[in-house]
């Protein structure tokens, strides 16, 4: 994560933080060498996109706060960092439990 950048919502009324994520851009995946989906996924069907790319993961919403809102919100910042940084590409792998059959 040290070479990540990170976005997060807070409870305004408990100052709790309730919602992260982490983005990764392609200078910093260039830096360490590879984005993390790579470590789960071969992505040289990707090499021909042009322009910046911005990778998301490690999302988390408290259980407490998975009502849709704090999404919405947490969605809302990202959307303005893909507008300030005008990046083209937004990727990411996630997590999906297969104890309900996925």
């Amino acid at each position: 994560d040290a070479h990540c950048e990170h976005i997060g919502v807070r409870d305004l009324n408990t100052d709790l933080l309730v919602a992260t994520t982490r983005l990764l851009d392609h200078s910093a995946a260039r830096n360490i060498g590879h984005f993390y989906s790579e470590e789960e996924f071969s992505l040289h069907g990707l090499a021909h996109l042009q322009g910046p790319i911005l990778e998301i993961g490690r999302t988390c919403v408290d259980p407490a706060y998975r009502n849709g809102g704090t999404i919405a919100v947490l969605w809302g910042e990202l959307a303005e960092v893909l507008n300030q940084g005008d990046y083209h590409y937004l990727m990411g792998c996630a997590s999906i439990p297969m104890q309900d059959g996925g």
